[in-house]
This record gives structure tokens, sequence and C-alpha cells, in this order.
């Protein structure tokens, strides 16, 4: 199960599996909450965040001039979203 949105130049998506969908959805409000009181660095065009209710497959992704920063061993979906937003 997927649940996906955007902000400005940011896709965001969780994913869940179909035997427990309510995680990914929690997951998701969980985000949007916690990118209330910080932000994701901008992105040269976009910048991708898949968080990962299921397992440990988070991944962020983002391009700033010719430097590309991939975040993607980060087994908390949470702790990845801090550190992606402590690049600002």
């Amino acid at each position: 199960m997927w649940t996906s949105w955007n902000e400005g130049r940011w896709a965001l998506v969780t994913h869940a599996r179909t035997t427990n969908p309510e995680t990914g959805e929690k997951l998701a409000k969980q985000a949007v909450n916690d990118l209330e009181s910080r932000s994701l660095p901008v992105p040269q065009q976009n910048g991708m965040v898949r968080l990962d209710a299921a397992g440990t497959s988070n991944q962020i992704l983002w391009q700033q001039q010719a430097v590309v920063y991939s975040l993607d061993h980060v087994e908390d979906p949470i702790n990845a979203l801090d550190i992606a937003t402590s690049f600002n």
C-alpha cells in the first residue's frame, strides 16, 4: 500500500504492507507533522522521499548544484527525515 503527496519540489511516499495498511498512513501523517516545524533542503529540480513503514527501505534523494545527496542506510524513517532537514 502506497501513500503519496507533494510538498514544494518534493515527492514523498510511504510504503506499508497490505496486511497492515494503517501503518503507512500513520507514518505519512507523522512525516507531515515533522515537516511542519522543519524544512527539507530546496532541491535543484525535484527531490524524492520514500519512507518504509514495513521495513528499512527508506530513501531520500536530491540534488543541489553538482552534488547529489542520497540517504539510504537509515533504518528509522523519521530519523532519515531528521538527517535530511539538517542540510538546510
